[in-house]
């Protein structure tokens, strides 16, 4: 993935599903990471609905711009991680050349929003988080289903056309990841 050698990445996971049973689990992360890696060179999936501020958010109106979609539960040390190198990237590009949007799947583990979101907003306070944040719900607001999330931290890159440019970037090649989508 990390050297965009994505038709290859597709075989292997296609390969490895076709090799049952697996635990439920197993079987989960394969199918996610399949449906992840199946996004590239496609249209975006819709990310409309609520930030935690109360503004309204469509991924639509991001277009023209490089987009990088950051999903992450509070209670992830790797995801703390995630955001600081993702704020560090962020810093070097003008709003309008690039956006971040946090998708929390803290739901995942706990459906109660009044014990979800004291967790969530600490967290985005804690770690000075500009971007928007979206909590992942149901059907057309299961933003981890519709980009085949299975675990956390993940993210993926869209285009400024509204495709899929990359996804499961790491410190290692977010940066040069951006900076080509952007055109630098």
């Amino acid at each position: 993935v990390e050297g965009k050698q994505f038709p290859i990445a597709v075989e292997a996971f296609r390969l490895l599903l076709s090799k049952k049973p697996y635990s439920p689990e197993i079987q989960d992360f394969l199918e996610g990471r399949l449906k992840r890696l199946e996004l590239v060179g496609k249209p975006a999936p819709a990310i409309v609905g609520t930030d935690l501020d109360g503004k309204a958010f469509d991924l639509k109106n991001e277009q023209g711009k490089v987009v990088l979609v950051a999903f992450w539960t509070s209670w992830s040390h790797p995801s703390a991680v995630q955001m600081a190198w993702v704020e560090s990237v962020l810093k070097k590009y003008d709003a309008g050349k690039l956006a971040v949007v946090g998708i929390n799947l803290d739901a995942a583990e706990d459906a109660r929003p009044e014990t979800l979101l004291p967790n969530i907003r600490r967290f985005l306070i804690e770690y000075n988080i500009p971007w928007p944040t979206l909590l992942n719900g149901t059907e057309s607001q299961d933003y981890a289903a519709a980009y085949g999330i299975a675990d956390v931290p993940a993210n993926v890159l869209i285009g400024r056309d509204g495709t899929v440019v990359q996804v499961d970037l790491s410190s290692r090649n977010l940066e040069s990841a951006i900076a080509e989508a952007v055109g630098q």
